[in-house]
């Protein structure tokens, strides 16, 4: 397994990390699967339907969190549970997801290292699983490149992790019918609200692996689309009057595998002397790009 403090590529239930080479000629398919065990009554059932019925629907009747009816923003979110592929002679990756909100979420993340050790501890104490305490929301990560070879990734504005160099990136659609999300309709959705590009101008879009935060446990399914702007499009900010609302500060262009590899030891942004973080799910797929799809 490869991690870091701030970085973790998943892996299936049998140890096999899930990066570009494991599942890029995969179909992803989703199933029903476990939410987040109680912290106080760590006995209570953890099934989806129980958790929809008994956490999410009092919480919204009470106006604690919103399912999008009075608000543009739905605080329901999926969780991850576990993933597994299939038989050998199937190339499908199954994916089991429970539910959480962004309470739950905005918890984790604000936890300190340290105490999401210590309940990660705990977790594998209960359940043989470090996270079974954790929120796990699911979001959706895609990185472009130009048709001209090149990458931009932008400056965070969120509060949640404002400051990281980021891909387009955002939580996935929440829909009770866990076996209705089509996890690439999610990834050009992010890509057409964030940087304006329709699905016609993506000319392809491939699946580069799921990646997570190993101390707070949230994760993105990430891919690489390949598409039909030129680096005009992003250096010029022609990309901004696209969009309603900007996630990103000004864009930071990579234009070679060595500007790439820098950034992803130091931090050190090209033909500058700022350093930032990079994104677990932006890192991995930086470090998925072949030679042969960014121009030398």
């Amino acid at each position: 397994m490869t991690m870091t403090e701030d970085y973790r590529i998943e892996t299936t239930a049998r140890g096999v990390e899930l990066n570009r080479d494991n599942v890029e000629n995969y179909t992803v398919m989703f199933w029903s699967g476990k939410c987040a065990a109680d912290k106080e009554d760590w006995r209570q059932p953890r099934g989806l339907d129980h958790y929809i019925q008994n956490v999410l629907t009092p919480m919204i009747t009470s106006g604690e969190i919103d399912d999008g009816s009075r608000t543009p923003y739905d605080d329901r979110k999926f969780r991850f549970d576990k993933a597994e592929f299939s038989r050998p002679s199937l190339p499908i990756l199954n994916i089991s997801l429970g539910a959480t909100h962004f309470k739950a979420v905005k918890e984790d993340i604000e936890r300190s290292n340290d105490e999401n050790k210590k309940l990660q501890q705990r977790g594998y104490q209960k359940f043989g699983d470090c996270y079974a305490f954790f929120a796990r929301s699911v979001g959706v990560a895609v990185l472009p490149i130009t048709s001209d070879g090149t990458v931009f990734v932008g400056e965070r504005k969120n509060t949640e992790y404002g400051g990281f160099l980021n891909a387009v990136a955002g939580y996935v659609t929440f829909r009770k019918d866990v076996s209705n999300l089509n996890i690439k309709g999610e990834a050009l959705r992010e890509l057409n609200e964030e940087f304006g590009i329709s699905k016609e101008e993506v000319t392809s879009l491939d699946f580069a692996g799921i990646y997570s935060h190993p101390m707070k446990g949230d994760l993105d399914f990430t891919f690489i689309a390949k598409v039909n702007k030129p680096e005009e499009y992003f250096s010029s900010g022609a990309w901004m009057a696209t969009v309603k609302e900007r996630e990103h500060k000004p864009l930071v262009h990579l234009a070679s595998m060595s500007q790439i590899e820098e950034l992803l030891e130091t931090g050190k942004l090209p033909n500058s002397d700022r350093k930032l973080k990079v994104m677990y799910s932006t890192r991995g797929a930086l470090m998925s790009i072949r030679a042969e799809e960014i121009r030398s």
